[in-house]
């Protein structure tokens, strides 16, 4: 009885399971006093009798509950089991979700990065061609009016060497014209001059013949 006791102290489920057994039990005995028209000294060998099997089934509905407690422990140890499997299961998927995460984490930081460095090269390279453009505009706003300062550098120079050319042709020609005036001149001299000659040589000739002629007189 004392082996029983501890049993059902160790398996409280089964004291509960057999509880309910004696109630059964207890209410098909008391239907089968109300329906039984035997003596009464008749049930109480049938209750010994009962009491005695309801140990027997107690001890195997025990039994029973031990291996299906067993069982239930093996169940529950191999949920235990099976849930402590899939919680490190789950931690090692958080786990890898959660590298998984920093790793792109990590390389969108690095794109980012590198897109504010592509970003910074493309304004560095925007500027250095805007600056290039600016100067290369300017040179040639410079070529432009260096071009046009030596244009009009060569007009005026071109204006110049004409007025000169005008000039040295005007002295050329008052030159000629003056070599005309002084050759005209120099010919009417010698015209002149040959005529004084010839005056007076026919002055001469005329002294002669008038001295022949005085002479002859």
């Amino acid at each position: 009885m004392r082996a029983l006791l501890k049993e059902i102290a160790k398996y409280p489920q089964a004291m509960v399971y057999a509880i309910l057994v004696h109630v059964v039990l207890a209410a098909v005995l008391l239907l089968s006093f109300e329906w039984t028209d035997k003596p009464a000294s008749r049930p109480k060998v049938d209750i010994v009798k009962a009491v005695a099997v309801d140990e027997a089934q107690i001890q195997a509905e025990l039994e029973k509950l031990k291996k299906a407690d067993r069982l239930e422990k093996n169940k529950a140890d191999a949920k235990r089991k099976a849930e402590e499997a899939r919680k490190r299961k789950l931690e090692q998927q958080a786990l890898a979700a959660e590298q998984k995460r920093k790793a792109e984490e990590a390389r969108l930081a690095k794109l980012r990065k590198e897109q504010v460095k592509e970003k910074q090269r493309k304004t560095e390279l925007e500027q250095k061609r805007k600056a290039e453009e600016k100067r290369l505009a300017e040179q040639q706003a410079k070529q432009q009016k260096e071009m046009q300062r030596l244009a009009a550098e060569q007009a005026a120079l071109e204006q110049k060497r004409q007025a000169e050319e005008r000039r040295l042709a005007e002295i050329e020609a008052q030159r000629k014209i003056e070599e005309e005036q002084k050759r005209q001149a120099e010919e009417e001299r010698k015209r002149r001059e040959r005529e004084a000659a010839m005056h007076a040589e026919l002055a001469a000739e005329q002294a002669r013949m008038e001295a022949e002629r005085q002479k002859q007189l």
